[in-house]
């Protein structure tokens, strides 16, 4: 247990270290790019590569997710879900608004590719709807976690149907991907709080995740593509799940 409470220590202190030069890294080198997204994109790539070896993070890929223009649409057990995803991929992602005032982290975010967005208004939903749009006819991919939340459940919670209909407006193709811990309490939901979550998850020596990649995927019913994008997600989780002997119900 003391072993574990240090290791996790140490892992935490790498973490805001780590994160600190990271961005220090962007903003001391954005005033001589042209690209300050590529940059960025690819200076926060490098830090989710270490992160995840650092923490511990053993990633069993299976799939290709190397697409341009595209939407990548996962189920979702934890924060450290697209620091894994992005071991694989670069894409825009979207946050809350309140992040781009956080010291230091918010001008990482907003110069690595993550979009911020206000769910509290009432026309937040449309405007991430174009937002996702215009991302991707820009050249650029996007991540987006359709249930809106975490889950520790064997199956996805149903998925929100806006960005389907935004897919099927906009003739672009989605990539499901289907993310599993082979420990449960890895899945952080509810009211846990972050610190409490890391100090048990990373006390652990290894974190066994696995990531799925589906095909290319567009039907002209946005409610034909929703079932089928979720019903593939639902059949890799049943299979991760069986193979390490977890829970199915």
């Amino acid at each position: 247990m003391i072993i574990g409470f240090i290791r996790a220590i140490i892992r935490f202190l790498f973490l805001v270290v780590a994160s600190t030069v990271t961005v220090s890294t962007m903003l001391l080198l954005s005033p001589f790019v042209k690209d300050k997204l590529a940059m960025g994109m690819k200076e926060r790539q490098k830090w989710c590569i270490a992160m995840m070896r650092f923490l511990g993070v053993k990633i069993i890929k299976k799939g290709n997710p190397n697409y341009q223009n595209i939407l990548y649409l996962s189920n979702h057990r934890s924060y450290i879900d697209p620091l894994a995803q992005f071991n694989h991929f670069n894409a825009f992602v979207l946050a809350k608004a309140e992040v781009r005032s956080w010291p230091l982290i918010g001008y990482g975010c907003s110069i690595s590719g993550v979009h911020f967005v206000k769910r509290e208004e009432k026309t937040s939903r449309a405007n991430a709807r174009k937002t996702i749009a215009d991302i991707i006819k820009g050249g650029h991919s996007i991540l987006i976690y359709p249930e809106g939340t975490t889950t520790d459940l064997p199956k996805t919670l149903p998925f929100k149907p806006s960005v389907f209909k935004m897919a099927v407006e906009h003739h672009v193709k989605i990539i499901p991907i289907a993310i599993e811990y082979q420990d449960p309490k890895d899945a952080w939901i509810g009211d846990d709080t972050f610190i409490r979550h890391f100090f048990q998850t990373f006390a652990k020596k290894e974190i066994v995740c696995a990531i799925h990649y589906g095909p290319p995927m567009w039907e002209a019913d946005e409610e034909i593509l929703k079932r089928k994008v979720q019903n593939w997600v639902d059949a890799e989780l049943t299979l991760m799940r069986k193979k390490w002997d977890l829970p199915l119900v």
